[in-house]
């Protein structure tokens, strides 16, 4: 696979069946129905699988048809799969496929406790990862204006807003809760100071924790 040998083993493939409705009905996209979405990931992955072995691959499917294909260059390594989601069927897969789980936080939070362990339970040896929207506030900065800009861009996902020292202690929560992996999102859209504000203040903390 080439972008794994370009990114000298670096490439991890994260993947879905697509969860949102509106946009399959507002572009006509096919399959149309979630069960047969899930399907067509299955597919999707056992293809993959079979394929990234180097050796010739052959399966009949309900959407795929490969017919004894070898594909080149075979992967320097094993290629991480990250599958995000948390419904039932969703979960199947990410046991079966999986090396990382991906769970909105928004799900996230919603299960504490015993709740969040029962559904950790179902992602196998999978590891937990999630996505969050990050508005950071930097020393002197207009907090209340910061925070506005991120509800107007970006309310919809819930945007966490604080200085180094308050986010640092929100994502050791998040270590807390059993997330070992965090996708950061920033509402100025990844700002180059805020970048290194946020990679002193949070990540350089976090890392020596």
């Amino acid at each position: 696979m080439t972008l794994d040998h370009a990114s000298g083993g670096r490439f991890e493939l994260g993947i879905g069946w697509g969860s949102y409705q509106n946009e399959f009905d507002a572009f006509a996209l096919e399959p149309a129905k979630p069960r047969d979405r899930v399907e067509r990931l299955r597919e999707t992955l056992t293809v993959l699988k079979g394929l990234w072995s180097g050796e010739p691959f052959s399966f009949e499917g309900r959407f795929n048809r490969i017919d004894n294909a070898t594909f080149m260059p075979a992967p320097l390594s094993h290629i991480p799969i990250v599958i995000g989601g948390g419904g039932p069927k969703t979960m199947e897969l990410v046991r079966e496929f999986a090396d990382w789980w991906n769970l909105d936080v928004r799900y996230l939070d919603s299960y504490e406790g015993a709740a969040f362990e029962e559904l950790k339970s179902r992602a196998g040896s999978a590891r937990v990862s999630t996505q969050e929207m990050v508005a950071f506030v930097p020393e002197h900065g207009d907090r209340q204006a910061i925070a506005d800009l991120a509800q107007r861009r970006f309310s919809h996902s819930g945007p966490v807003v604080g200085t180094g020292t308050e986010l640092c202690a929100h994502f050791f929560r998040r270590t807390r809760q059993g997330v070992e992996r965090n996708y950061v999102w920033f509402t100025d859209f990844g700002d180059p100071d805020t970048l290194a504000a946020f990679g002193e203040q949070v990540i350089a903390p976090l890392a020596s924790a």
